[in-house]
């Protein structure tokens, strides 16, 4: 279970930043494609529409690859709780030896 969540917080966070690419990369290239409307020689802003072409493709693949975790209902949050069950209690109740090994895993 903790790898699974440990996991799922990285991925979203990759997918997160790979969607915060993505709006960075297509407000570039909407700031370009108005240069040109505005009269700017388009050879000459080939190269920077070809590199932002490119960290686009690059940015939406990320995005495809890890996709970012929409917010969890008060219900899911709920039945997550309701799975642990009385952790409290099972760790007050827990043999010492077993809790030092438990939180040297976790790092505490």
């Amino acid at each position: 279970m903790r790898r699974g969540a440990w996991w799922l917080c990285c991925t979203a966070a990759r997918g997160n930043a790979a969607a915060k690419a993505v709006a960075e990369v297509e407000r570039r290239l909407r700031r370009l494609q108005s240069a040109i409307e505005a009269g700017v020689d388009p050879t000459a802003l080939v190269e920077p529409i070809n590199r932002a072409q490119q960290e686009l493709d690059a940015a939406r693949a990320e995005q495809q690859h890890n996709p970012s975790v929409q917010a969890l209902s008060r219900a899911e949050i709920d039945a997550m709780i309701d799975y642990l069950g009385d952790v409290g209690g099972a760790l007050s109740g827990a043999d010492p030896a077993q809790l030092e090994e438990l939180y040297r895993s976790l790092r505490l």
